[in-house]
């Protein structure tokens, strides 16, 4: 006859040996089960909220943070056509000078 060894107690074998098989838990077993699922999914809810409130608040900065770089950009572009109308206006002057300058 072959004997194992053993480590646990042979209440705790036959626990585990339930645990493997799939067999049902006892009533006590299931009530920790339910439990320990209820904290489970209390935690993942209250974080999902938490995460939620974050997002938002993420999203909200983004969206300021975007406004101003869309309000930065317009004054950007504002400035580079004046200066680009600015820049027209002295090459037409220099043009005329330069030219008139040709001809005396």
């Amino acid at each position: 006859m072959h004997v194992r060894p053993t480590l646990l107690p042979p209440t705790k074998q036959h626990e585990l040996k339930a645990d493997f098989m799939h067999a049902k838990p006892s009533k006590k077993q299931h009530g920790l089960m339910s439990r320990r699922q209820k904290l489970s999914q209390n935690k993942r809810r209250s974080s999902s909220r938490f995460s939620s409130r974050e997002m938002k608040l993420k999203n909200w900065k983004l969206y300021k943070a975007n406004k101003h770089i869309v309000e930065e950009n317009e004054k950007l572009r504002h400035k580079a056509r004046l200066l680009r109308q600015e820049n027209q206006t002295l090459l037409s002057l220099f043009k005329t000078s330069s030219h008139s300058s040709t001809q005396t």
